[in-house]
């Protein structure tokens, strides 16, 4: 992890799932404090706490929209901590959780900490996915496993228990390497949207 000061450390952490399983409501959650009424595309939210005598910052990453740039393994190396989200409405994004699994691993091997997050919960009528074969599941894999509501947390894990269990697994877990600080990553942001308008730039061109 970076750290900023000598009482404040710094965490990277990326948020992959398919599109519409809540990313952004959960971020928006967990670092706003709030349930957003319309959603906008994130990059980055971050939230500081305190945790073990010291103030650590934990910077939430979204780049799963980015799809046209997921064969690239800069944003994968350089994290701290992993959360999958899929929603528990909607059985292809459970199954698509396990594309991103798999695509995370094929770029990162490190045993950082990772958790899996069912969202949704509060639509419990239309629930499909189970929740004692998902637990079971990952429960062998050694992953911690939470269903949550972005919107409630009268159904699910409460979003801020969430967010404490996975505070103190990154500020106990003893990293193999320094991982790079922040700047990094937004390094990567800036070169991610300077590629994406020359795609688009040449594209006028050839439509024009």
């Amino acid at each position: 992890m970076s750290t900023v000061d000598s009482n404040k450390k710094v965490f990277n952490v990326i948020v992959l799932g398919s599109v519409n399983v809540g990313k952004t409501c959960l971020l928006n959650r967990l670092c706003e404090r709030e349930f957003p009424l319309k959603t906008m595309p994130i990059d980055v939210l971050s939230r500081i706490t305190f945790m073990e005598d010291k103030f650590i910052e934990i910077a939430f990453w979204d780049i799963a929209f980015h799809l046209h740039f997921r064969s690239t393994s800069q944003p994968y190396e350089k994290v701290h901590g992993v959360i999958f989200v899929y929603d528990v409405t909607n059985i292809k994004s459970f199954k698509e959780l396990f594309l991103w699994i798999d695509e995370y691993r094929k770029f990162n091997s490190s045993n950082i900490p990772q958790i899996i997050i069912g969202n949704k919960c509060d639509l419990y009528k239309d629930k499909i996915v189970e929740t004692e074969r998902v637990r079971s599941f990952f429960k062998t894999c050694g992953v911690p496993f939470f269903e949550t509501s972005a919107k409630t947390d009268n159904l699910s894990d409460p979003i801020e228990y969430v967010f404490q269990i996975f505070s103190l697994l990154m500020s106990t877990h003893e990293y193999e390497i320094e991982k790079e600080p922040l700047p990094s990553m937004m390094n990567w942001l800036s070169n991610l949207f300077e590629r994406a308008a020359e795609g688009l730039n040449s594209w006028w061109i050839r439509n024009r």
